[in-house]
This record gives structure tokens, C-alpha cells and sequence, in this order.
């Protein structure tokens, strides 16, 4: 018999396998330019490879383009960690006055 893994150990890793996996997918180009062809081995290794898994439905349906929809409802969204500090700069300005 073989033994099991604790049901709150397997949560954890199939967690993290997906995290790692939207992190390449999210990333991929810029870690390509960073890393470089070694780069392209450990991010091919993630479960479920989304990236492998898009161009294959590219290839299949033949589609002019493949857009990725963010739907927010409150919170901001920053183009760079930049415009994160100087909208909180000027919401502790605002606060003051």
C-alpha cells in the first residue's frame, strides 16, 4: 500500500504548480530575455503550461488574435509600481487638505 499525502500538503502543491505556472505565463518574455534558453526548460515543466496550451489553440482554430480580459471592479490598476506610489502620494495629499 502506498502512502498518502496529506490532503492540505497535496492543496499546497497543486497551489503552487499554478501560481508558478501563471507567473511563466504572465511573464514569459521578459524571462526569456533574462534567461535566456535556460530559462525555456523549467518554464516548460509547469503544470498546467498555459502558454503551450494558448499556441496550441492558436494552431487548432486558426484565430486572427487571442486577448486576455481583466475585469476589475475596485481595485486601480497600475501600469507600473510607479504610478502605484504617486496615486498614494496624492490620495495622503488629498487626505490632508
Amino acid at each position: 500500500k502506498s502512502p498518502t499525502k496529506p490532503a492540505l500538503y497535496t492543496f499546497y502543491s497543486k497551489f503552487h504548480e499554478l501560481l508558478v505556472a501563471k507567473f511563466t505565463f504572465y511573464f514569459n518574455d521578459i524571462l526569456y530575455e533574462y534567461g535566456g534558453v535556460e530559462a525555456k526548460t523549467p518554464m516548460g515543466k509547469t503544470n498546467p503550461e498555459f502558454t503551450a496550451r494558448i499556441a496550441q489553440f492558436y494552431r487548432r482554430s486558426n484565430v486572427e488574435w487571442i486577448t486576455l480580459i481583466l475585469h476589475k471592479t475596485k481595485q486601480p490598476i497600475y501600469s507600473s509600481q510607479i504610478d502605484q506610489l504617486g496615486n498614494r502620494k496624492k490620495k495622503d495629499h488629498d487626505n490632508k487638505n
